[in-house]
C-alpha cells in the first residue's frame, strides 16, 4: 500500500511541482494519480499564461566577439 507522502513524491517527481500544491491536487481527487496530475498540470499551465502577460520593464542586451568578430554571441536578459 503506497503512503499519502509516497503519492506526493511520485507527483514532484513526475511534475517539478511544490510539496503544498500537490497534497493540495492529491487530496482534492482522492489521491489518484491520474487526476491529480492532469489537474496539476492545468494549474501549472494556468501559472505559465499569468506570467507570461506580465510586461518586461528592465533587462540587457550584451554582445561579446571573439577571434577577430568571427565567433559571436547575443545575449538578452529580461527581469
Amino acid at each position: 500500500m503506497t503512503t499519502k507522502i509516497e503519492y506526493i513524491k511520485q507527483l514532484r517527481e513526475a511534475t517539478g511541482a511544490g510539496i503544498l500544491e500537490c497534497r493540495q491536487v492529491l487530496e482534492n481527487n482522492g489521491y489518484s494519480l491520474n487526476p491529480a496530475l492532469a489537474e496539476l498540470n492545468e494549474l501549472m499551465a494556468q501559472k505559465v499564461m499569468k506570467k507570461s502577460n506580465v510586461e518586461t520593464l528592465s533587462g540587457t542586451v550584451e554582445v561579446y566577439s571573439h577571434n577577430g568578430g568571427r565567433i559571436g554571441v547575443m545575449v538578452e536578459v529580461n527581469c
